[in-house]
């Protein structure tokens, strides 16, 4: 006998995924909304190093630092992950025009690291951009600002009412979650003192990242002459 899923089920099954249902902040606050979830983000350009802890797959675990730099006003990044004694192990640069992987040394060259590693720091750094399609609150009451990206993706920034905590999720084109940042603590210039990176799927992942310094750049990470940035 053919197996039967009732309609209702199906209905509460895709309702229970993706992003949630927000209500509509009211005209007169939408721009103070947007602001509190533009907030999160540091003002480009800057130069910022973190320390990180990874649990990666496969229960293997490292701490490395991670050194980033925004230029052309946050459109564009260079990152390099190093080791604890200062050699540079990746080595990235991301535009809306691709990523060039500049360094890469095993095991970190494997397929895919290059790009999981831009998506993370656009993520955790980069204003998304563009003009949100949703901007209101979510049933935890919420401050939330929704994106949509070229390929699909969404992104939601969500703030604490009180607290100073906030969150930004990624959901592929599926509505599938694939990331999640929480950011907490005292901010300098525009960063979390502390922010954690989850990711889902296959080979699920997480980053803790905790603020070492940050200052404000003329240019992108590693100067004008593209040279890798040094450990601090």
């Amino acid at each position: 006998m053919k197996a039967t899923v009732p309609i209702a089920a199906v209905v509460t099954l895709l309702a229970c995924g993706g992003p949630p249902r927000l209500a509509p902040a009211a005209p007169e606050v939408r721009d103070e909304a947007l602001a509190r979830c533009l907030g999160v983000f540091p003002a480009p350009d800057f130069r910022a190093v973190h320390s990180i802890a990874a649990a990666l797959p496969g229960g293997a675990t490292g701490v490395f630092l991670g050194v980033s730099a925004t230029s052309d006003g946050g459109r564009s990044f260079r990152g390099n992950l190093l080791s604890l004694e200062g050699m540079v192990l990746v080595d990235i640069e991301w535009s809306p025009e691709g990523l060039v992987v500049h360094r890469a040394l095993p095991p970190l060259d494997g397929e895919g690291f290059a790009a999981g590693m831009a998506a993370d720091m656009r993520l955790l750094l980069l204003r998304p951009s563009g003009t949100p399609r949703e901007v209101g609150e979510d049933g935890d009451g919420r401050v939330v600002c929704r994106w949509v990206r070229g390929d699909g993706a969404i992104q939601d920034v969500g703030v604490a009412v009180a607290g100073g905590e906030w969150t930004t999720t990624l959901w592929d084109a599926r509505g599938v979650e694939s990331r999640r940042v929480r950011g907490s603590g005292s901010a300098r210039d525009g960063f979390a003192s502390r922010m954690e990176l989850t990711a889902s799927g296959e080979n699920a992942y997480s980053l803790v990242l905790e603020l070492v310094e940050v200052e404000a750049s003329g240019v992108g990470a590693g100067g004008v002459s593209g040279e890798p940035v040094a450990a601090p």
